[in-house]
């Protein structure tokens, strides 16, 4: 598969390191900050740099787009994806609003291209295991789910500047419920089914944080962490708790919550309650399960779910505080999935589709009309 990516932010050079990992063959970069293209571009060994996303699209040779670039222009560069008869992943969430996730799935499927949604935690084993488990019928029907995920991406130095710029705008699509919440909802949607009703209350505690010297590009954020220089503060109005109440298409009534500004991180940690059983999640990334009058036993996932390179996931990961970084593990599963798909060596992946991007774009949008901000 050879791909381009469009944007060479922080998030962008983290994705070409995995495509190169995977062994995809990235044939161009480009960005609205030309160095930061030409940067990336020397440190992975890109070939081309292009000026625009529009010429990076009449590259023939180029089987995936990538779309790495703030939520507010996700659609527009989406559509021009779709218009060059290119197959797209998009990173989350899918639009900024429903409006417009529904037409870019419309126009994906005219096109008849391949399109994702960058959840690349789908490819977390624990989680595709517990999917399997709910499909099998271990639990019977699902009835109660209820999911918190905690980090402190805002406080800590690592990653505070990065999250003090659009991440934190709600006028570009920042804020904890679409930057990190909708991975959680596309989880759990993605094991128990889609969500037709929410509701929610979002919070804003950090109304101000250091604003990243423009010098400095968000791609060496990783590398300076508490170092990176700063200019000063800004006001930022995204939330940074959230806490959604929901329904299933199949009745499941759903509490999901997350937040992105406590001092110690508690990892993803989740409860699905059967008709028949109960699986469990917990925040050390611990999966156990039990059917009726069975006593609650750990579970690993199978060998079919597993991720090449990192097979200490089969036991341990589900996105737990105490694991390593396996982010790029399941990145590069990610890839190689959408590169069968592509080479049509199967018809579908595991990966999220803009069918899910929207299912996940509806329900946050439910919250957002019918949050209570304090």
């Amino acid at each position: 598969m050879r791909v381009g990516v469009i944007g060479a932010g922080m998030y962008a050079n983290l994705s070409l390191n995995n495509y190169v990992a995977a062994g995809v063959e990235v044939v161009s970069v480009c960005d609205v900050v030309p160095e930061r293209a030409k940067a990336a571009a020397e440190t992975f060994g890109v070939p081309n740099v292009d000026a625009t996303h529009e010429e990076l699209l009449e590259r023939a040779e180029i089987d995936l787009v990538h779309v790495v670039v703030p939520p507010v222009y996700l659609a527009t560069i989406s559509r021009d994806v779709i218009a060059a008869g290119k197959n797209v992943l998009s990173e989350k969430p899918l639009g900024v609003s429903a409006e417009e996730a529904a037409d870019l799935l419309q126009r994906a499927e005219a096109a008849g291209v391949v399109h994702a949604v960058g959840h690349e935690m789908r490819y977390d084993p624990l989680h595709r295991h517990a999917k399997n488990l709910v499909a099998e019928g271990f639990i019977g029907r699902p009835v109660v789910v209820n999911a918190r995920d905690f980090t402190n991406y805002a406080t800590n130095p690592k990653f505070s500047t990065f999250y003090s710029c659009w991440p934190r705008m709600v006028a570009d699509g920042g804020g904890v419920m679409q930057q990190h919440l909708s991975h959680t909802i596309d989880l759990i949607q993605s094991i128990v089914g889609p969500i037709t009703e929410a509701t929610g209350r979002a919070t804003t505690y950090q109304t101000t944080a250091q604003v990243l010297d423009p010098s400095i590009s968000p791609a060496k954020l990783f590398e300076l962490g508490a170092e990176a220089p700063t200019i000063g503060t800004v006001e930022v109005d995204g939330d940074d708790v959230v806490t959604v109440l929901a329904t299933t298409a199949t009745g499941a009534v759903l509490t999901v919550s997350s937040g992105w500004t406590v001092q110690h991180p508690t990892g993803l940690a989740w409860e699905i309650h059967g008709t028949e059983g109960i699986l469990t999640l917990d925040g050390e990334g611990v999966l156990r399960g039990a059917r009726s009058g069975e006593e609650l036993r750990e579970l690993t996932a199978t060998e079919d779910v597993g991720v090449q390179g990192a097979p200490d996931l089969l036991r341990r990961c589900g996105l737990g505080v105490a694991e390593p970084m396996h982010l790029p593990f399941m990145f590069q599963e990610f890839a190689r999935d959408l590169s069968q798909v592509i080479a049509g060596k199967r018809e579908t992946g595991a990966y999220a589709t803009f069918r899910d991007g929207l299912a996940t774009r509806r329900a946050m949008d439910q919250v957002e009309r019918s949050t209570v901000r304090a």
